[in-house]
């Protein structure tokens, strides 16, 4: 006999999205300021819009927490960067 198909839980885009935003704007700290806080912003917006909105079949909980504190050291960065020049 085949097992029953268990239901696939899918990671959220939104997840993947802020996390990829966040982790796109580490580089980018030292010589592009604004561009690193634009993507430290959309990264965290994007990463709470995704724990508000989370289903039950959706997983990327860590994704989305990861996003949120990673763009939020892009800002960090960035402000020190300047502040340092």
């Amino acid at each position: 006999m085949s097992e029953p198909s268990q239901p696939t839980r899918r990671v959220s885009k939104q997840a993947i999205i802020a996390f990829v935003a966040s982790v796109v704007g580490l580089p980018f700290a030292i010589g592009f300021g604004l561009l690193t806080i634009v993507l430290g912003l959309t990264a965290i917006i994007i990463g709470v819009v995704a724990l508000i909105r989370r289903s039950q079949s959706a997983v990327g909980v860590g994704l989305t927490i990861a996003g949120i504190l990673i763009g939020g050291l892009d800002i960090l960065t960035a402000v020190l960067a300047a502040y340092a020049m």
